[in-house]
């Protein structure tokens, strides 16, 4: 789950989540939904599915980190995301995911542009549940 506030020149997403898994998931769908303006999911039949990766040494560079490569993938590789699929987190800090996207062009747009997301107050609490804000440079 996630909601967008109001924040200085940036925008901000609330995020929570019963597990780091949803919170990254939830984080990288509230990115997808302010870059292409669609809300939830999008039919996915003639997507194509890249996978992304970063590392990090605690939940917080991870999180930045998968943020800014889906940033990359739309904003430099013409990629026009859809949704992630299979968010995993491995031993040695690494976090790896699926995107289902399209070409960009045609219809597909991205509305928003976003420069990155920021360590700007940000904080991974983790009980009772797992909440963060994510503030995005624009």
């Amino acid at each position: 789950m996630y909601r967008t506030v109001e924040h200085q020149a940036d925008i901000a997403v609330e995020i929570e989540a019963t597990d780091r898994t949803g919170l990254f998931t939830s984080a990288m769908e509230a990115l997808i939904s302010m870059l292409t303006g669609e809300v939830g999911c999008l039919p996915c039949s003639d997507c194509s599915q890249v996978p992304i990766s970063s590392s990090g040494f605690d939940d917080e560079e991870r999180l930045v980190n998968i943020l800014n490569e889906l940033l990359f993938l739309c904003q430099v590789q013409g990629q026009f995301p859809v949704m992630v699929e299979n968010v995993h987190f491995d031993d040695e800090q690494n976090v790896t995911t699926v995107v289902n996207v399209l070409e960009i062009g045609n219809n597909r747009t991205l509305k928003r542009e976003i420069k990155a997301a920021t360590y700007h107050n940000l904080k991974i609490s983790k009980y009772p549940s797992w909440k963060t804000t994510v503030v995005f440079d624009v």
